[in-house]
């Protein structure tokens, strides 16, 4: 079992409870419509905080898009993560996620996604990625916000959102804190 390094370098950042600037903030939310910026809000701070460093790296790195495809882009880095306001998952649930996910643990404890307490909270945290995209597709946010949340855990061959597309948003993914 090995662990992606990305997942080890945000573990130790979540500990230090880092919260997004309110310059980085503001940015941020400029870029949401109502209901977007509503979900982002109710993003923890940390994981606020990790998506925004996703969706600099994207707007650092993705200039040979068209700009309503740049746009797009930045919000699904933005709400990548949303899926998570359902799971209500501390830092150690989401450790125990994560050992679940490499243990290949996640099918078997789906099936407990409307529990109360922490085995429910853990099932949720581990379908976060479908929980978030029917968030956004709740609230019409556009197909590949909401595809990219869905996907962004899927191996490259699974997505169905453009492949430069989706390496962009995964690269800056991966390099974010």
């Amino acid at each position: 079992m090995s662990l992606p390094l990305h997942l080890i370098r945000r573990f130790f950042m979540s500990l230090r409870g880092r919260s997004p600037s309110e310059f980085d903030l503001s940015w941020a939310t400029g870029l949401l419509s109502g209901p977007e910026r509503e979900l982002f809000l109710r993003m923890s701070a940390s994981d606020r905080a990790h998506s925004i460093d996703v969706s600099r790296r994207v707007s650092a790195g993705a200039s040979d898009f068209e700009p309503h495809v740049l746009n797009t882009m930045l919000v699904a880095a933005l709400l990548h993560d949303v899926g998570k306001i359902e799971a209500d998952a501390g830092v150690a649930l989401r450790v125990v996620a994560t050992l679940c996910e490499s243990l290949r643990l996640a099918g078997p404890l789906g099936r407990w996604i409307q529990a109360s307490g922490p085995l429910g909270r853990l099932a949720r945290q581990l379908q976060y990625p479908v929980l978030g995209a029917q968030l956004l597709v709740d609230i019409d946010s556009d197909v590949l916000v909401s595809t990219w949340a869905r996907e962004h855990h899927r191996p490259r061959g699974d997505w169905s959102v453009p492949l430069d597309v989706g390496e962009v948003l995964r690269r800056a993914d991966e390099a974010a804190s």
